[in-house]
C-alpha cells in the first residue's frame, strides 16, 4: 500500500493505492472525470492471470479523457492492514482508525478477527463438459437431479457445468 498526495482537484488529503494505475489515477491530472462507475457482481468476469488462475475485478470506472476503462481491486495490502492493526494495538478506537483511513469499523473488526487474508481458490470441475453435452443429447428431457447422479455429483454443479456449455433449460421447437 502506497500513500501520495492527490491532485488539488481530489476530495481527500491522502491517497491510498496498491497498483500504479490506480496511483496514477488519483495523483496524475490524468483522470478528470468519472462519467460511470460500477460495482462488479463477484465472479461476473473472469480475467486469466499466470499460473492458470483468475482473477475477478470489484469495480470499474470510465473517465470521460482519456477514452480508456480502469478496473481496479478493492482488497486491501497486507501491509495496510498490519499498519491499521498496529496502530489499533497502540490504542487508537475503531472509530478513530476507520475515520483517519476511510474503511468502514466493519472491516478493522474483521482483520482483528482475522488478520490474514483470505485466499479464494477455484475448484476444477469434475465434470466432463463433452459426455455432459452428450448426455443432454442422449436424455434431453433428464431432470438436473438425474444427470447429477448419473456424473456423482450435486444438482449446482450442473447447473453450473450446463451454463459453462450455454445450454439452457428451455426447450426449442
Amino acid at each position: 500500500m502506497t500513500v501520495n498526495a492527490p491532485i488539488e482537484s481530489f476530495l481527500f488529503e491522502r491517497v491510498f493505492f496498491d497498483s500504479n494505475i490506480e496511483g496514477q489515477n488519483v495523483t496524475e491530472e490524468d483522470v478528470q472525470e468519472v462519467v460511470v462507475f460500477t460495482k462488479i457482481p463477484k465472479n461476473a468476469i473472469k480475467i486469466p492471470v499466470a499460473g492458470g488462475a483468475t482473477y475477478s475485478p470489484d469495480f470499474a470506472y470510465i473517465p470521460t479523457e482519456p477514452k480508456i476503462c480502469y478496473n481496479t481491486p478493492m482488497a486491501y495490502s497486507d501491509d495496510f492492514r498490519q499498519q491499521v492493526l498496529r496502530q489499533l494495538n497502540c490504542g487508537k478506537t475503531y472509530r478513530q482508525l476507520a475515520e483517519e483511513y476511510n474503511i468502514s469499523t466493519r472491516t478493522i473488526l474483521n482483520w482483528k478477527a482475522n488478520p490474514d487474508r483470505k485466499v479464494r481458490t477455484s475448484y476444477t470441475s469434475k465434470i466432463d463438459l463433452e459426455k455432459l453435452r452428450q448426455d443432454v443429447l442422449d436424455y434431453p428431457d433428464a431432470y438436473q437431479r438425474e444427470r447429477a447422479t448419473r456424473f456423482n455429483c450435486t444438482d449446482r454443479a450442473i447447473a453450473k457445468a450446463l451454463k459453462r456449455l450455454k445450454l439452457t433449460r428451455k426447450k426449442s421447437d
